[in-house]
């Protein structure tokens, strides 16, 4: 059996589609939100939240080559992230611009 779908008691899986359904409603671009979200979080889950967590956990046995190297996947987290709201950002203002 599989967890969370028996006729168990109601943990709220059942409301997840109809307030899903209801949210794609009323979003008119719902892949570009999703982008915006992807591009803010994304970057930050791949390359910078393992960065720091390693300079943290290692800082007193590493070399100084691998905290140089943490670094610059935090630069290029940040960067890409940065990089990717914006161009998310433009093409929302794109998508309602011509709407208007």
């Amino acid at each position: 059996m599989i967890v969370g779908l028996s006729a168990g008691p109601d943990i709220g899986l059942s409301r997840s589609p109809p307030c899903t359904g209801g949210f794609a409603k009323y979003v008119f671009e719902l892949g570009l939100l999703i982008g915006l979200v992807g591009a803010l979080g994304s970057s930050a889950l791949q390359f910078v939240f393992p960065a720091l967590i390693h300079m943290k956990l290692f800082r007193h046995t590493t070399s100084k080559a691998h905290l140089v190297l943490d670094g610059f996947y935090i630069l290029l987290g940040i960067a890409g992230g940065v990089l990717g709201t914006i161009q998310i950002i433009i093409k929302i203002i794109d998508v309602y611009r011509n709407e208007i």
